[in-house]
């Protein structure tokens, strides 16, 4: 049985956001916490860190975390673990809990988080810059949520009544967007949008309960020549798994568990600059950066892959 401990996404409500995060920062958070009847937790644990970190709780212990074979027979544990790796440009995460015996609540969480501030010089009128994207995931009851921004200090933050991009994450940026994206699984909706780029659907498969995201989309943007912008990204990932008897009966008599994993990671991919224009990361980061050429070098280039063909039809003439 799963309880419904999720964090609510404002993509679709507003193209803004609203206490500003560092120039470039990651961080990565995970709790587990077994608890009986609700007022005893035998084991809790909360960690958090700026790469990657990892906590497992479990009752009883008798070795290492997770069910475990003594003696030739199976004891099964009841669990939670959370893991996150977090690194600018990616976000990773994966959760598990198991529960086994009546009225014994399991909760994992991680939640990974990474900013950086991108200036952009050499920008000429027209100029679009495009940033490629991938989210690939899967979750067996728990919930996923991701959502990413694009933000421009040059625009207005949304109204004191409208919902953050980021605030039930804790991460909330004070600025607007120029480009977003989010994806929920609860209500296995998600959108990439940004005025260039148009709006693009996520279309997740299986049910909220148990299901998968397979999802490479990009957003495009016109930036100012020198202005600086803030990209960031956050992951968070839910399980929280009871066991209980109804009519003094358990349903489940070997336990029940609930599970997400995205460790296959929430990466950008590319960054597609146009000719002559550069970037400059706050963070120092390595990103993989594709210049397009201007157009003058692709008619080069055409050219002179028409001079090659047509020499090498004369010899073979």
């Amino acid at each position: 049985m799963r309880r419904d401990t999720h964090f609510i996404l404002g993509l679709l409500l507003a193209l803004a956001a609203p206490a500003a995060v560092q120039a470039a920062s990651i961080s990565s958070q995970v709790s587990a916490d077994v608890d009986y009847l609700g007022d005893v937790t035998y084991q809790s644990d909360v960690r958090t860190s700026p790469g990657g970190t990892s906590v497992c709780a479990e009752l009883p212990t008798i070795g290492p975390c997770g069910d475990q074979w003594v003696g030739g027979m199976l004891f099964i544990e009841q669990h939670a673990y959370a893991g996150a790796n977090t690194d600018f440009g990616s976000n990773r995460a994966r959760v598990l809990a198991r529960s086994f015996g009546s009225d014994v609540v399991s909760t994992a969480q991680a939640t990974s988080f990474w900013s950086d501030e991108l200036t952009f010089t050499g920008v000429k009128f027209a100029d679009v810059v495009t940033l490629r994207f991938h989210l690939d995931g899967n979750w067996n009851e728990a919930s996923a949520a991701f959502q990413l921004g694009v933000f421009d200090p040059a625009l207005p933050p949304p109204p004191p009544d409208d919902v953050s991009l980021f605030d039930t994450t804790g991460h909330p940026i004070d600025m607007g967007t120029s480009a977003m994206a989010g994806f929920d699984s609860l209500n296995m909706a998600g959108l990439a949008f940004s005025p260039i780029s148009g709006a693009q659907p996520a279309f997740p498969t299986g049910t909220s309960e148990d299901g998968a995201i397979n999802w490479a989309f990009e957003l495009s943007f016109i930036p100012v020549d020198g202005r600086t912008y803030t990209l960031a990204s956050v992951l968070a990932l839910t399980a929280s798994i009871a066991d209980v008897e109804h009519f003094g009966i358990d349903p489940t008599p070997f336990g029940t568990s609930g599970s997400a994993d995205f460790d296959s990671t929430a990466a950008l991919t590319e960054i597609i600059l146009p000719a002559g224009v550069s970037m400059v990361s706050a963070a120092g980061a390595s990103y993989n950066v594709t210049v397009v050429p201007e157009p003058e070098t692709w008619a080069m280039l055409l050219a002179g892959l028409g001079l090659v063909g047509f020499a090498t039809r004369r010899r073979v003439g």
